[in-house]
């Protein structure tokens, strides 16, 4: 959840951005504080914004290994990164 947080904490202010880095800071912070802080995330677009990294790091990364002739590994790397795009946790 890195990059979101970065991203989120650089849109937000006030009230909402305190209380985003409490909750950050916070060793034992609730599941009810977890579950509202990535509702803020998908509110503000940060994890949007880190989808769409997550998509252009993997999009130049399959054009680089497009060099190397195909092979069983390299179509396990390519299938790796592209279920880490599209799970969901």
């Amino acid at each position: 959840m890195t990059l979101p947080v970065i991203h989120a904490l650089r849109q937000v202010r006030g009230a909402e951005r305190e209380w985003m880095l409490s909750v950050i800071q916070d060793p034992h912070f609730s599941a009810e504080d977890f579950r509202k802080l990535v509702g803020q995330l998908c509110s503000c677009g940060a994890v949007r914004y880190t989808e769409q990294a997550a998509e252009k790091y993997i999009s130049s990364a399959k054009k680089e290994l497009s060099v190397f002739p195909p092979t069983e590994a390299m179509e396990t790397l390519i299938n790796i990164a592209d279920y880490a795009l599209h799970r969901r946790v």
